[in-house]
């Protein structure tokens, strides 16, 4: 059960209702707070920390990162209004417990029994995750947010192939998100293709292809963004066969304000350029799917977490400091 914890990225047990078995899918969660969960700091590790004091403060640093922003950057993913400042100070929250992790590995360097390699690779993994995130979270328009941005991707790069599909396909969804968000479209769609191939059904899996339609926007591209958001939705029903009739119906909603969204910029861009005439015809489309989306009774998907499937299993209890250690 340990080993299979650290070879993940594991973070304790949460209350949320996972509404697709295995896929961290929900609902809209509010976006307007960063997702409080049950990140429950660690006790202070004594002076000779052993490997569950280590898990511990990893499992913390993974809550704090992987799962308490996860509503923020759903709204970041989707352009909604939130509160950048308190996503800003999560993700620090969340990298500096995985530096004090960082530091429990270094004082156990030197002992019998040292930090494996799945505590070492864990607390690498998610400092490339955590990385991108503060960039994206802190990005502000400046050459100085684009260079950030972009070094982030490259550590983040080594887990676009990673043997875990849901790693892989949250890696090769920040990376997409973070070149859009420095001024770089195009890498963004060299990354994301092809992008009607099945892939895990879950909501990072849904979010990275919309990324596609959004850099195929920031491309100028906007006939095929709006083509290709088209698409995605028809491929819904296959993709998310496993998740219920209601995630479904997120979903669909989630593409249909995509959609909304992207013929809004078009209809800026047409008008920018004079061609008003088909700048109402976009809007006019715009308008009717807007007013479709407020009469559902459906609410678009939010993530849960950061990297969609985490699997895991409750840290063993630690013993009191008081007490010698086996």
């Amino acid at each position: 059960m340990i080993t299979q914890r650290l070879a993940r990225l594991a973070f304790g047990r949460s209350r949320i209702r996972w509404i697709v078995p295995g896929f961290a899918v929900a609902f809209m969660a509010p976006v307007g707070h960063a997702f409080a969960g049950d990140c429950t700091p660690p006790p202070p590790a004594p002076e000779k920390p052993d490997a569950v004091h280590l898990d511990r403060a990893i499992d913390y640093a993974a809550c704090l990162l992987v799962r308490r922003p996860a509503a923020l950057m759903s709204a970041e993913l989707t352009r909604q209004p939130f509160d950048r400042p308190a996503l800003v100070q999560t993700l620090d929250d969340g990298l500096s417990a995985l530096d004090a992790a960082r530091a429990i590995a270094k004082d156990m360097q030197d002992d019998a029994k040292p930090p494996t390699s799945d505590q070492r690779e864990r607390i690498e993994r998610l400092n490339a995750f955590g990385q991108i995130w503060r960039a994206i979270a802190a990005a502000d328009g400046t050459p100085e947010s684009a260079d950030r941005l972009t070094s982030a991707t490259v550590e983040l790069a080594l887990y676009t192939d990673d043997a875990d599909p849901h790693v892989a396909e949250a890696a090769k969804l920040w990376q997409a998100h973070a070149y859009r968000k420095a001024g770089r479209p195009e890498r963004t769609l060299q990354m994301l293709h092809p992008i009607l191939i099945e892939g895990t059904g879950s909501a990072i899996d849904l979010f990275g292809r919309l990324e596609r339609c959004r850099a195929l926007a920031d491309a100028g591209q906007f006939v095929a963004a709006v083509a290709l958001a088209i698409k995605i939705e028809g491929k819904i029903e296959t993709w998310m066969q496993r998740a219920d009739p209601d995630t479904r119906k997120a979903a669909h909603l989630t593409v249909q304000s995509t959609r909304a969204d992207l013929l809004n910029q078009w209809a800026a861009a047409l008008r920018a350029k004079g061609f008003d005439a088909r700048a109402r015809e976009a809007t006019k489309t715009a308008n009717a799917l807007s007013q479709s989306i407020a009469q559902s009774d459906a609410t678009p998907l939010s993530l849960t977490s950061l990297i969609a499937g985490a699997s895991f299993e409750p840290p063993p209890a630690l013993t009191p400091a008081s007490q010698p250690v086996d």
